[in-house]
Order: structure tokens, then sequence, then C-alpha cells
């Protein structure tokens, strides 16, 4: 019986082709440009998730405040020696990691590219979760002269060496040259590793260990027992099972512990008339890191999470305008087929026969909607890339939420718009059916409902598109 319905489903849609073609091409395009947002925003809330330690780590920062307690200003610099105060006096500190940035010239051989490169020390892999390609995490950032590159690193500097070894690299061992204050250095590398995600807080290409920075920057050389000049970022691995509450009071009374003269000097100077200290420390999980606009600073920008918000709901509006239109188009194409339910009411059909019918029609179309939009979805997604600056990845089979969650949409549409056609008209008796004599089309309560459901949210949708339209002029030209 099901295959029955199936096939005869499939053959009025091939019979009705103009039909078929408004409603797959309006609702698919609908699909694609909610797939594509879903991506977004998943993307957005999952920046650093894919850590093993992830809950775990947190980045500190120095939050300056007002002789009232209201926040000033807060980032993440902080002095060289902060790094090894907080592991030796914060008792929930298992690990910490200092990093720094800077562009540098590499050579190899009589080929020149200015990178960035940067310092980590020697436990960033015990924090942080990264793939090795080859070579060993394990002491790769111990010896100074080492350095650890990305896929694309090696790539770019030994391409042409690339393959030879078992998982297709050949490059441990190999030397680059980067250019410091006093002139090229070599550096070997120890260890080649997958590119970190696009979603991460610390994107990089080339690791070197930390301890070598003042052995190659003057400037940084003189830093390294000064609690007076912040110029790096500190992460935070706490002891499995902290409390985050317990290791944020800890870390807010340390201020005082290493600055145990600032606030009284800073009164004697008339800096300072608050009852507490003029600053604090502060800490932020890894993975909302990024959604926090009020961290300033980093390696990554951060952003508000009012847009992911927005955005989310602009795709849900475009999907309800095209599963209403789908569904006023149906109801609409249904009043056309009244002499078709009388007459196989006439035949003995049954209602539930005839909402099965008119329910399998509606959902084979809006499914084939689904499929084409995921499709579509994967075509657009190197242009949406390029325009939203990220690196999503649509895989339907890995992607399995957010294909449940299209069909679901799609089946509910379908399901709706077949069967309260089938419902209104199957209701009469045959005769009436046959000659039409039913109260269906534009006049119906659900069709009125819908149709200003839809006039409603587009205004809503075009009001906010221009809205958007005039905040990013004034931002460009104000």
């Amino acid at each position: 019986m099901v295959r029955h319905y199936l096939n005869l489903a499939v053959r009025l849609l091939r019979k009705e082709r103009l039909y078929t073609g408004i409603n797959v091409i309006g609702l698919a395009i609908a699909f694609s440009l909610a797939a594509l947002i879903f991506l977004f925003v998943r993307d957005e809330y999952a920046y650093d998730d894919w850590h093993d330690k992830a809950d775990r780590i947190y980045r500190i920062d120095r939050v300056d405040l007002h002789p009232d307690g209201a926040v000033e200003d807060k980032g993440p610099w902080l002095p060289y020696p902060f790094a090894d105060a907080l592991r030796r006096d914060h008792p929930l500190v298992e690990r910490t990691v200092r990093m720094i940035d800077d562009n540098v010239e590499i050579r190899v051989g009589d080929a020149f590219a200015e990178q960035s490169v940067l310092f980590v020390d020697s436990t960033f892999f015990d924090v942080f979760t990264h793939t090795l390609r080859e070579g060993s995490l394990h002491g790769s950032l111990v010896d100074p002269g080492s350095i650890v590159l990305t896929e694309t690193a090696a790539r770019r500097h030994f391409g042409q060496e690339l393959g030879r070894g078992g998982n297709g690299f050949d490059v441990i061992g190999k030397t680059l040259e980067l250019r410091f204050e006093d002139g090229y250095l070599p550096a070997t590398v120890t260890a080649v590793i997958a590119d970190p995600p696009g979603n991460t807080n610390i994107p990089f290409e080339y690791l070197l260990p930390f301890h070598r920075a003042p052995m190659v920057y003057g400037w940084i050389a003189n830093r390294t027992d000064n609690w007076n000049a912040s110029s790096f970022i500190v992460f935070a691995l706490l002891s499995e099972g902290a409390d985050e509450s317990a290791a944020q009071a800890t870390l807010s009374t340390l201020w005082r512990q290493y600055y145990p003269d600032r606030t009284a000097r800073m009164r004697e100077q008339g800096r300072w008339e608050g009852e507490g200290d003029p600053a604090t420390y502060d800490m932020v999980g890894i993975r909302s890191l990024h959604l926090d606009p009020t961290r300033t600073g980093g390696y990554a920008a951060t952003s508000d999470p009012q847009y992911a918000w927005i955005l989310m709901a602009i795709g849900f509006t475009i999907l309800a305008l095209a599963c209403i239109n789908f569904t006023i188009l149906a109801i609409g194409r249904g009043s056309t087929r009244a002499a078709e339910i009388g007459v196989r009411k006439a035949m003995g059909a049954r209602r539930g026969q005839l909402m099965t019918q008119f329910a399998g029609e509606s959902t084979v179309l809006s499914i084939l909607a689904m499929l084409i939009g995921v499709a579509l979805a994967r075509l657009l997604l190197p242009v949406f890339n390029s325009l939203s600056g990220k690196e999503l990845t649509l895989q339907p089979i890995g992607d399995l939420a957010l294909v449940a969650c299209l069909l679901a949409v799609a089946l509910i549409t379908g399901l709706v718009a077949g069967w309260y056609p089938s419902l209104v008209i199957s209701r009469h008796r045959p005769a009436e059916a046959i000659r039409g004599r039913h109260a269906f089309g534009g006049s119906n309560p659900l069709t009125k409902a819908l149709v200003v459901t839809q006039f409603a949210a587009s205004i809503v949708l075009v009001a906010g598109a221009l809205i958007m339209h005039q905040q990013l002029r004034h931002i460009q030209t104000a």
C-alpha cells in the first residue's frame, strides 16, 4: 500500500512539473540557507571544544578596577614570572602555558617567507590537544633550537620532500633559519602536527620553545623578573575535579600577594581612592572565550553571541517562510483536486486513505527539496566560507544533527501541507466534492493565518536586513 502511494505521488508530481519545480526550488533554497546558518552558529559555539581537557583550560586575565569596584579594563597581558608563580601559589592549578607571538622571516635554502610564530612553554601539549603527524610531541619543545610545524607549514617549506615518510612526511631533523634581532638562527623540526581547526582562540602554524624568546629578544630578557611589564598570555589547566568558583576565589587574592605594596603606594600618590585593590585576576574558560566580547586582546577576535542569535533567527524566519509558502501552495493545489477526491470516495476510498495519499505526495516533495537543499549548501559552502572567514565543512553522513533537524522540518511541513487539504475536502459527501461545493482556498481560517504570518515575517525580515545594512554603512563611514 505504501509503495502504491509513493508511485502515485511520483507520477502526479512528474505530471505537474511547474508546481513541483516551484515548490522544490523555493523550499530547497530555504533548506540550504538554514543548513549554512546552522553550520556557522554551531562553529561559533564550538571554539576550542575539541581539546580533551577543554573544560579545565582557562585563560588568566588582569582586571583593572574603578574606585567604586566597577571594571575599568581587562586583558590577557601578564608579566613573565606570573605563570611560574601561579603554578606555585595556586593549589588548584596543575599546569600553566605562557605564550607570545611575533612575525619573523623564515629561510629554507634560497626561499624566504615572513610568518607568524608562537613561542609557548614545553607544557603546551600537556594542556592542549593536537594530532601528531610525525615525530613526537613529548619533549618536542624542550630544546631551545627546536620547532614544531603544522602540516601547512611543513608543505610550505618542504613540499618537495614530503611523501617519503611512512605517514606522508619526512621532515623531522630538517632545519629552518629564523631571523631574530641578531640575524638568522637555526631551528630543527622535532614534530609535525595536523593543522588546528579554524574555530580556535590560539591559531598558529609554527611553535617555538618559550624559553628561547629571552635568548633572541633583549627586551624579553630584561623582563624575566619584572612584575611591572606585561606582555605575555597565560593559560592555566586546573586539576581534575577542581571547582571553578573556588579556583576563581583563590585567584582573586593573588594580586595583593604579587603586588603587596602597590595599593598603599597608589593611595599615597593620590591615584587610588577605593576601599579594595585597584586590580585583580580573572579566569575565563577557553570554550567561552570566543563568545565573550568583553575579553579584549588574544590571538583571535572574539564575537558577540547576539550576532549568532540574530543569524539563527534570520535562518529560522527564512525556513518558516518557505514552509508556509509550501503549505499555502499545497492547499491551493488541493482545492483543484476536489473532483478526484469525490471520485475516490465514491469508489470506496476511506478518509484515512485519502489523507495518507495527500500527505505522502507533499512529504515526498518536501524531502526531495531537503535533499536538494543539502546538496546546494555543499555547493555554496566555499563561497560562504570566503564571506564568513571560516573553514566550515558539510558531510551529510557525519552531520547527523543537521540532517535530522532538516528531515524533521521536511516531514512536518509535508505532513501538514498534505493533511489539511485532504481533511477539509474529504469531510464532504462525494457528490458535493465532485461539484466543488466546499469551503476551501483563500477564505478558510488556516490559509488566512498562514498568509498573515508569512506577510508579517517578511516585513520583519526585510526591516531587519535594512537596519543591518544601515548599521554596517554607518560603521564604514562614520
